[in-house]
């Protein structure tokens, strides 16, 4: 399969996903570069990739210099538009266009050859599985893709696809293993890694989920731009007017390299980075980086810099993530699925220390970084989850219910190597006013209080998040409108 760095489809904004549109990526250098200093305005706050403030550091020297994920991303295909989508039959023995594309939907029946079925589409795969033998799953996919309509001439642009849900859950969920399992009517389906990682990522592109943003989009054509200055038709000047616009300026110097040292450095998190901050979009999952101080300045800053600037620190940094590689039926573990960037930039800080702005130095920079929740499996999503289980042995997504008489509550945990989040949802009765977390350590020292807010229907949610290593105990406690508590649910969590 064909190396690509990125799938399109058109721009749809919800609280799944953001997606967006995708083009190819030009290539060649500027003979400058032309820099912006400013503190961040609100749509680059680091804050805005849904982490508290406070559990942000901002001090300089406390953010490493290097860092990776614990968990490298995996990768695979971005499952492009004009080969159908998951409905492309990846795995067929023969490379025909007809076979693997527009292949002729067959009755039930006639699906009984072991090996044929092992050369089904994910989505022929997933509709066997479920005993859908109108195979819903994948007409719905060659319709979202209009595939079939290329037989009519129709062209789909060849970067059309799902790397808005690719990216996520590379990071999200675990490298999948090969699999059989058998439908109700005992026939066995094979799927490969590959065919797990397609249901996957069309599941998140289907299913609601929390999704932060920070900084903005750029909508400017850069290639047009590009090919105006090359022919002298526009000055640089003119041209890094538009591309230092607001807009186009791509996320702030300051803003990047704190959420890239605190959430791969310091909570072991990875994120979503658009590598380039013109009008295309490739979004890919970053897992690592370095960095080096390459310069200092104590004095004759910009008049652009951060109110409270002290000092300026030039900042050489590289940053790796995944890009696709082709499909595979066994456990991908493809060393040809890193890439990484290098850019340069200043640093803005303040007497203390602190990162309060910054500025590009390098063409080259991020435009904007996101990160989405993962969703939990709901009934109907059973058998996926099953497929999911088998195949990687992961639970984590699973969560342990507690219901009551005045509350119903669930707690999912999810731990990495230096933290443990908490997340807790649910409903109370109208007796309970107020919700409160406690949090102690072995030693019954409390380490933190948390109120949760509850909204008008009764439901609650809250995340929250623990450095401790030491085993600890978790209580929610309900209260009525005179302070007096209800019931108290505990939870004692091992490290």
């Amino acid at each position: 399969m064909e190396q690509n760095y990125g799938g399109k489809k058109s721009m749809k904004t919800s609280l799944m996903v953001a997606l967006f549109y995708f083009t190819t990526m030009s290539c060649g250098e500027l003979p400058k570069s032309h820099s912006i200093k400013s503190a961040w305005d609100f749509a680059n706050a680091p804050e805005r990739m849904g982490i508290l403030k406070s559990d942000l550091n901002f001090h300089f020297s406390d953010l490493p210099k290097k860092s990776s994920l614990s968990k490298k991303p995996w990768s695979g295909g971005y499952w492009p538009n004009y080969l159908g989508g998951i409905s492309y039959r990846w795995n067929y023995s023969r490379y025909s266009e007809k076979e693997r594309v527009y292949y002729e939907i067959k009755k039930p029946s006639d699906y009984k050859d072991e090996d044929e079925i092992n050369q089904l589409s994910p989505a022929e795969k997933f509709d066997l599985l479920v005993d859908n033998y109108r195979f819903d799953l994948t007409e719905k996919e060659r319709k979202r893709t209009s595939v079939m309509k290329q037989l009519k001439g129709e062209k789909i642009p060849t970067w059309y696809g799902l790397c808005h849900a690719w990216a996520p859950a590379t990071l999200l969920y675990e490298n999948p293993n090969p699999i059989s399992l058998k439908n109700s009517n005992g026939v066995e389906i094979a799927f490969g890694s590959s065919d797990i990682k397609a249901l996957l990522t069309y599941y998140l592109h289907e299913k609601s989920s929390t999704t932060h943003f920070v900084s903005r989009r750029c909508n400017v054509d850069d290639i047009a731009l590009k090919e105006q200055l090359e022919k002298g038709t526009i000055t640089y000047d003119e041209y890094a007017d538009k591309m230092d616009s607001a807009e186009c300026e791509g996320i702030n110097a300051g803003a990047f390299h704190i959420l890239l040292t605190n959430m791969i450095g310091l909570k072991d998190e990875g994120f979503i980075a658009d590598v380039t901050r013109g009008q295309e979009v490739w979004n890919q999952a970053v897992h690592g980086y370095q960095s080096k101080v390459i310069g200092k300045k104590q004095n004759n800053f910009s008049k652009d810099a951060a109110k409270g600037t002290v000092k300026e620190i030039k900042i050489a940094t590289t940053m790796y993530y995944t890009i696709e590689v082709g499909t595979s039926w066994e456990l991908e573990k493809n060393p040809d699925s890193n890439a990484s960037l290098s850019y340069t930039y200043w640093l803005e800080l303040d007497e203390s220390d602190n990162i309060i702005g910054g500025s590009w130095v390098s063409e080259e920079r991020p435009d904007f970084l996101w990160n989405m929740s993962k969703p939990i499996f709901s009934e109907e999503d059973k058998i996926l989850q099953n497929l999911y289980e088998k195949s990687t042995g992961d639970l984590s997504h699973r969560k342990e219910f507690v219901d009551s008489k005045n509350i119903k509550l669930v707690w999912s945990l999810k731990r990495n190597k230096v933290k443990l989040k908490l997340k807790i949802e649910g409903n109370v009765s109208s007796e309970v006013d107020q919700i409160k977390i406690f949090i102690w350590d072995e030693k019954k020292k409390l380490i933190q209080s948390n109120k949760v807010d509850i909204n008008y229907d009764g439901s609650f949610e809250k995340e929250i998040s623990t450095w401790s290593w030491k085993p600890i105990k978790v209580a929610l406690v309900s209260y009525n409108r005179s302070g007096q508590k209800i019931s108290e649910h505990q939870k004692s969590l091992n490290s």
